[in-house]
């Protein structure tokens, strides 16, 4: 195998090579779809989505976020609408969830009761620091702040985010950050 250009070997042997290596499948619903072998010291696994259920049981994340989720491609997702009425050049955009105006949250399992979360809040100029704070208190890394929309009234701030860890802990602080925003609570 030339060590310089990475060359993709068949799944049986990718993974006695990833056992090999101290690597495991994340879950029983991820299956290697290929592996990249660029020298003895680096392996990468890709892997693609075979299933839609999450390991962990999302009802708990539901309870926690205060809405009801979504199951999609392997993504649990989240949408919750802010309060307050938003307007476009002077018409009200609604549904806010569709017109994306709801904060934004996505659970992908990781195994183990672990998933990657990532989304964005969708803030008013107040509200940002405080969710900032929060966030980051519950080790999930803001990773982008800033506006979709030229003349909305609220004007709303962007905020993206993206964290790997417990899935319970993840939502518990992603609930604790949306109380200090106007999102609608159940």
């Amino acid at each position: 195998m030339n060590e310089t250009s990475p060359q993709t070997i068949s799944a049986s042997s990718s993974e006695q090579l990833a056992r090999r290596k101290g690597l495991s499948r994340p879950s029983s619903e991820c299956a290697p779809d290929s592996l990249l072998y660029t020298s003895g010291a680096s392996v990468r696994l890709h892997f693609r989505k075979i299933g839609t259920v999450a390991p962990y049981s999302q009802v708990p994340l539901d309870q926690i976020i205060g809405v009801k989720g979504q199951a999609s491609g392997g993504v649990y997702q989240f949408g919750v609408p802010r309060r307050d009425p938003i307007t476009e050049n002077g018409m009200q955009i609604t549904p806010a969830g569709s017109m994306g105006v709801a904060t934004a949250i996505n659970f992908q399992p990781t195994g183990s009761g672990r998933a990657a979360i990532t989304g964005d809040f969708v803030l008013t100029a107040e509200e940002v620091n405080p969710v900032i704070r929060v966030l980051r208190a519950n080790g999930i890394e803001v990773t982008a702040i800033h506006s979709h929309m030229l003349t909305e009234q609220l004007r709303l701030i962007f905020m993206h985010f993206w964290a790997n860890g417990d899935a319970i802990k993840l939502a518990r602080g992603l609930r604790a950050a949306l109380y200090k925003t106007a999102s609608t609570k159940s």
